[in-house]
């Protein structure tokens, strides 16, 4: 597990409410959000998913991926998504074997990337923490790393989810 620095936290929670309060509109405050976590992973914009719950708090729909927004649905009463036991439980979750693990993979299967006529990369190692705001939680953060083979990705950490969660709870107070 990795060491970080205890104000490690703080300081990135500042830098991304500093950017959030002068971003202009929700898409652009989202794409602030998913380019410095995307940084801090080492991922691409498309291994971040947001999720917020809806207003009957039945279900997640997706926020981020961009190309997700329109189609995503997950019930918060699925038994087969990461993502709903998340916001169900509220707790942090870190997966370093969740290709091999059962979870419905049809978002996993569409393609993000305009142009782009491959098969999409499963999804191999994921964090998934849930986003409060009141003490409610308003949605799910996710961060994946995509690949053929699992082996040759960088394992997340524990660490990793409880910064996730820090700046998936300051996005939560601009959603």
């Amino acid at each position: 597990m990795a060491i970080f620095d205890p104000t490690i936290i703080e300081r990135l929670s500042k830098k991304l409410n500093d950017g959030l309060a002068t971003a202009a509109d929700p898409e652009e405050k989202l794409s602030l959000t998913v380019n410095l976590v995307s940084a801090l992973f080492g991922i691409t914009n498309n291994e971040v998913a947001i999720l917020t719950v809806d207003e009957r708090r039945t279900g997640l729909h997706f926020v981020w991926p961009l190309r997700l927004k329109p189609i995503g649905f997950i019930p918060l009463s699925s038994l087969d998504s990461l993502a709903a036991e998340t916001a169900r439980s509220n707790t942090l979750a870190v997966e370093n074997n969740f290709a091999a693990q059962p979870h419905a993979s049809a978002f996993e299967k569409l393609r993000l990337e305009s142009g782009n006529l491959g098969r999409p990369r499963p999804i191999q190692k994921l964090v998934s923490v849930p986003m409060s705001r009141d003490g409610q939680v308003i949605g799910v953060l996710q961060v994946s790393r995509k690949g053929e083979v699992a082996e040759e990705l960088r394992d997340f950490t524990v660490s990793d989810a409880e910064i996730l969660a820090a700046l998936g709870n300051t996005l939560a107070h601009y959603l």
